[in-house]
C-alpha cells in the first residue's frame, strides 16, 4: 500500500513538473526599450553566453529569438522556425567558434536596435476623391476613413500619396476611344479597340512588354478629384509629405516608390524612398486603396527595398477578391507582416515585435542575392 501511494505521489509531482515546464514561457531577456544603450547590449551578451567561454555558438543564439519577437500584450513569443532559421543562415555563426563580444556589438548595431527601435511611417495611398465619392468611387472605400484618421495619431510621419495623372494617360479607356491621342496597340487580348472597355486590358507598343488594365478617367491632375478626399483628418500630423504618381502619360504606376517599369530604372522612381531615407525610416504601414493594385505594389517594392513592412488590412479595400487574394499571398511569401489596426500601436513602440519584421531588415543587412539599393542624393 505505502509503495502504491509513493508511486502515485512521485507520478504527480513528475506531472506538475511536466505540465510546468511545457507551459512556461521560452528563455526570454526582458528589454528595456526605453533605455536601448550599451550596458544593456552588454547585459544581452552576458545572458545569452549561457557556458561563459565570452563567445556565443548558434544554439545559445537561438534563445535571443524568444526576447526578440515577442508581444508584451499577449505575453507570448511568436515562434517560426522557419524564419529563425533563415536568420541565422543569413548571420552566418561559425559553427565551431561561435560570434565574440566584438561581433555581437555589430549585430547589436545593424540589427537589433533597430528591431526594438523602429521608425515607423504611415503610408495612406491613393485616398482621393475619385476613389471615394468621384470618377471611379471604389464600393465602401470611405469605410475605411475613419480607420486612417485614428491610425495616423500612432505616426509622427505620414505619407500621403496621389495618383496624378494627364488627361490623355494611357490607363484611361476613354484615351483609347480619343482619335486625337495616338497611341498604338500591339494586343488586345480578343478584343477590338472598338468594343474595349473599362477592366479590359491591352498592350501598347511604347511598352510592349507590360500589360495595362483599363480604368474610368480619374486623378486627373489640379482636378478636384485628385485631391485628398476631405474627411482625411491631417491636423495632428508633425511630419507629412506627399508623393505624386503616374505622370508619364504611357506608363501607369501602381507602386507609390515607382511606375510599372520597376524601381531599379532612376527614370521610373519617385521620390518615396529618398524621402524615406531622409528621415531614417525602417518601417512602414499601408493603408489605402486598392489592396490588389497600388496599395499592394507599393508593399511589395517596399520589401524590395528593404524597409520592414506591414500591411493593416483593415484599414485597405479591395476591388477585386480574387486578385485580393493573389496579392495577400504574395505579401506573405514576401514576408510583409498582415495585420490589423488594433496591432498597430504596439508594433510602432516596439511592444510587439514580429519575425518576419527581423528576417527582412536581416536580409537588407545579409542577404547577398538583393538588387541594389537604388541610392538617394
Amino acid at each position: 500500500m505505502f509503495t502504491q501511494t509513493r508511486s502515485l505521489f512521485l507520478a504527480a509531482i513528475i506531472a506538475i513538473f511536466i505540465y510546468e515546464y511545457s507551459s512556461s514561457e521560452p528563455l526570454r531577456f526582458n528589454f528595456d526599450l526605453k533605455h536601448i544603450d550599451d550596458n544593456q547590449r552588454d547585459e544581452l551578451f552576458r545572458f545569452l553566453d549561457i557556458n561563459k567561454d565570452k563567445k556565443i555558438c548558434e544554439t545559445e543564439f537561438k534563445n535571443l529569438f524568444s526576447s526578440l519577437f515577442y508581444s508584451t500584450r499577449h505575453k507570448t513569443s511568436y515562434k517560426d522556425d522557419k524564419i529563425e532559421s533563415m536568420i541565422l543562415e543569413l548571420i552566418a555563426i561559425p559553427k565551431e567558434k561561435g560570434i565574440d563580444k566584438t561581433q555581437f556589438d555589430i549585430i547589436w548595431g545593424e540589427w537589433i536596435v533597430t528591431v526594438l527601435k523602429p521608425r515607423s511611417a504611415l503610408i495612406v495611398v491613393d485616398v482621393q476623391n475619385d476613389f471615394m465619392i468621384g470618377s471611379m468611387p471604389v464600393e465602401n472605400g470611405t469605410k475605411i476613413v475613419p480607420v486612417i484618421n485614428d491610425l495616423m495619431k500612432n505616426f509622427e510621419t505620414v505619407v500621403f500619396t496621389y495618383d496624378w495623372h494627364p488627361r490623355n494617360h494611357c490607363s484611361f479607356n476613354e484615351s483609347v476611344h480619343d482619335p486625337s491621342i495616338h497611341r498604338p496597340i500591339i494586343d488586345y487580348y480578343n478584343k477590338t479597340r472598338d468594343t474595349l472597355t473599362v477592366g479590359d486590358r491591352v498592350r501598347y507598343a511604347v511598352h510592349p512588354d507590360i500589360t495595362q488594365y483599363l480604368w474610368d478617367r480619374h486623378c486627373v491632375q489640379e482636378s478636384e478629384g485628385s485631391q485628398l478626399y476631405h474627411e482625411l483628418n491631417q491636423d495632428h500630423i508633425k511630419d507629412k509629405f506627399n508623393v505624386t504618381k503616374g505622370m508619364d502619360p504611357d506608363i501607369d504606376s501602381y507602386s507609390a516608390f515607382a511606375d510599372v517599369g520597376g524601381i531599379h530604372n532612376p527614370e521610373r522612381r519617385t521620390t518615396l524612398h529618398c524621402d524615406l531615407q531622409s528621415r531614417g525610416i525602417t518601417d512602414v504601414y499601408l493603408t489605402g486603396v486598392l489592396y490588389e493594385f497600388c496599395v499592394g505594389s507599393t508593399a511589395l517594392d517596399a520589401l524590395t527595398l528593404g524597409y520592414r513592412t506591414a500591411f493593416i488590412e483593415d484599414a485597405v479595400h479591395e476591388l477585386n477578391t480574387t486578385r485580393q487574394k493573389e496579392m495577400r499571398q504574395n505579401l506573405t511569401d514576401n514576408y510583409s507582416s498582415i495585420i490589423t489596426a488594433d496591432d498597430v500601436n504596439d508594433m510602432v513602440t516596439a511592444y510587439d515585435r514580429r519575425p518576419q519584421m527581423g528576417y527582412v531588415l536581416a536580409k537588407k543587412i545579409w542577404g547577398t542575392h538583393n538588387h541594389p539599393d537604388p541610392q538617394c542624393q
